[in-house]
């Protein structure tokens, strides 16, 4: 989930985007892997769209080649 050291937590570090100063959130992403903790999404608000958009693409995808 969230692996951001205590510094990185209080100055609002992005882990995806690598940029400081950002309100950073944990959620869960739909995914539905056996190890809970990869079904969840650490990034910020542009970061979270851009792994949204992803994972509807992928689930998109999956679901017209059945």
């Amino acid at each position: 989930m969230d692996k951001r050291n205590l510094f990185q937590k209080l100055f609002g570090y992005c882990p995806c985007c690598e940029k400081w100063f950002r309100r950073v959130r944990t959620v869960r992403q739909a995914t539905q892997y056996i190890d809970d903790t990869k079904n969840w999404f650490t990034g910020c608000k542009k970061c979270d769209e851009q792994n949204d958009e992803y994972w509807a693409d992928m689930w998109e995808q999956y679901y017209g080649s059945i």
